[in-house]
């Protein structure tokens, strides 16, 4: 029973800590500075806490529960870097406003469900 309570205090800690950027597809399409720069910004965090993470885990030449974990928020942030891209050459080059605000709501409810399952698998794994 003691891994119910390491995983239902760090997997929340892991989703709040990358979750945050899936906000930055919530602003206008055409608000661009805070779209990228959540992301942005979010990636640097993600870098570093990656960086502190290694540093207070022992190193055992394999990939820990942490470095996936890792890894899943970095690519994510990466994934929603893409999809505001995508969403701002529909925006300004096709001229298509509305399909470019369903894309947005359809991306960050995607790729939000697909973070949050990606981890929950990563720790039910990690438990068998």
């Amino acid at each position: 029973m003691r891994w119910m309570g390491l995983l239902f205090h760090t997997l929340p800690a892991f989703i709040r800590g990358r979750g945050g950027v899936h906000v930055g597809l919530l602003p206008q399409t055409l608000a661009s500075d805070p779209r990228f720069g959540l992301g942005i910004g979010a990636l640097f965090a993600a870098v570093a806490n990656s960086y502190i993470t290694n540093s207070i885990i022992p190193n055992t030449g394999e990939l820990s529960l942490t470095d996936l974990i890792n890894l899943v928020g970095t690519c994510m942030i990466l994934l929603t870097l893409i999809e505001s891209a995508i969403s701002l050459y529909i925006f300004e080059n096709q001229g298509k406003h509305e399909l470019a605000r369903k894309y947005d709501r359809y991306s960050f409810i995607i790729i939000l469900t697909l973070y949050i399952l990606l981890n929950v698998a990563l720790a039910v794994a990690a438990i068998a």
